[in-house]
């Protein structure tokens, strides 16, 4: 009876918090579009605010409709817009590569070089293989943005199986204008992908930075198959990251407060509470719209720390 009344009472505490959590971002009002690429089976876990508020917008994109099932169950406060298309850099009729596990489609062609090989356990190959190729017509990321939302600040996310680099340069215009202020994305950091002409990490950071992104954070993933081996020998290497680039503050300085206020928004939801701080340090006018929406007898620290983070 103990140990259920203060799991009751935690339960209790953490849905207190995110309520406040809520309603603070709600008072805040920041504008955004979330469109999600490769957004199979459920929403973005660090966007879980955003789907809370009257003024997110969310873009589901997925080639597999079926994929985005979910958008029709769970009910969001944000608007939905499900864009089962999909993308390339210059859409039109494209070669998609389907895998024997669906989730591992690309437009590129799966490919393990051969110096990767001894390293790989046969898991990885029941992947991929048997693989089939199709024809299907596919968008430019700029195709799926709805026009009464193409003025808004956006945050990108791409997890397409090596296409990531290839769909940004499509939507290079939104990168040149600075309408993207954030970029979460799945990058290989392999000398080889395991797609040819996949995203490798290093090109697409440095492809970034020539229009003012910078990397604030990163989360390490390794290869090991589906199951996590037990046995040393077996245990995985380096194989890609989910990598978060944001602009950087002079970039966001010269933005208008929606930009910044929506800029604030991000790094906060990824768990960037110094860098989001920050912001508001230099910017009297983002500090003043944060602080009115902080109230009494609290303060906008302590509110941070009840945030939920999973970056």
């Amino acid at each position: 009876m103990i140990v259920r009344e203060l799991a009751s009472r935690l339960i209790r505490k953490l849905t207190q918090q995110q309520r406040k959590v809520r309603n603070f971002w709600t008072t805040v009002g920041p504008v955004c579009t979330f469109i999600d690429v490769g957004a199979s089976y459920f929403y973005n876990e660090n966007w879980m605010i955003a789907t809370q508020l009257p003024t997110s917008s969310m873009v589901q994109v997925d080639p597999n409709e079926k994929n985005l099932d979910y958008v029709d169950r769970q009910r969001i406060i944000a608007k939905v817009t499900k864009a089962p298309y999909a993308l390339s850099r210059t859409g039109g009729l494209q070669n998609l590569y389907v895998t024997n596990v669906d989730s591992g489609s690309t437009m590129f062609e799966p490919w393990i070089s051969p110096d990767m090989q001894p390293r790989l356990s046969e898991d990885i190959y029941s992947y991929l293989y048997p693989m089939k190729t199709v024809k299907i017509q596919t968008k430019k990321l700029t195709d799926v943005i709805p026009t009464t939302l193409i003025n808004q600040p956006i945050v990108l996310k791409l997890d397409v199986q090596g296409s990531e680099h290839e769909i940004i340069r499509g939507a290079e215009t939104l990168l040149k204008t600075q309408q993207i202020i954030a970029i979460e994305v799945e990058a290989s950091l392999l000398r080889h992908p395991f797609a040819k002409g996949g995203t490798k990490f290093s090109e697409l950071q440095q492809y970034l930075e020539n229009f003012g992104y910078e990397l604030v954070a990163m989360r390490l993933m390794h290869t090991h198959g589906p199951v996590r081996p037990s046995e040393l020998s077996k245990q995985g290497f380096l194989n890609e990251c989910d990598a978060l680039f944001v602009l950087n503050h002079r970039e966001i300085a010269l933005k208008a407060i929606e930009f910044r206020v929506a800029s604030f928004f991000i790094l906060c939801l990824y768990g960037q509470f110094g860098d989001a701080l920050r912001l508001t340090r230099a910017d009297g006018e983002l500090n003043e719209r944060v602080q009115n929406a902080v109230g009494k007898n609290t303060s906008l620290e302590h509110i941070l720390r009840m945030h939920r983070t999973f970056f």
